[in-house]
């Protein structure tokens, strides 16, 4: 399980690699290739809800492509990611830890999911990303 210092740290790294071995000028389509290819589940909320970007470790956790996903309604993802991503989006915890993932065949698994608001000075609306 990561927590979000070392998220944060993880990210600002990779992002500062690609900022120097592009010669200081990073563009906005090099910032979203690293946040695509982060070995980290993330994606983000445009204020209205709907997805704007999921990366390809939230396919592999999900199993839901990114087509599918962007522009889409956290209600409308299958079951059960509609009502975990819901619920934590809608909530006012930055953090949820523990979160239980039942599986009929076994134990199933554990994930912890973090967000931050990310202000947009060019759109005036607040976004969230979430880990």
């Amino acid at each position: 399980m990561i927590d979000t210092a070392l998220f944060i740290a993880l990210a600002s790294l990779i992002i500062l690699a690609a900022f120097y071995f592009s010669g200081g000028r990073i563009t906005r389509r090099q910032y979203s290739d690293t946040l695509r290819d982060l070995p980290i589940g993330v994606f983000s909320l445009r204020s209205n809800g709907r997805v704007q970007m999921w990366n390809r470790s939230m396919e592999e956790i999900t199993g839901v492509a990114s087509e599918r996903a962007i522009r889409c309604d956290l209600s409308g993802l299958p079951t059960p990611w509609n009502g975990i991503l819901g619920e934590f989006a809608r909530s006012p915890k930055d953090a949820d830890p523990r979160i239980h993932l039942p599986d009929e065949a076994g134990p199933g698994r554990w994930i912890g999911l973090h967000k931050a608001a990310v202000e947009s000075s060019w759109r005036q609306s607040t976004d969230k990303v979430i880990v």
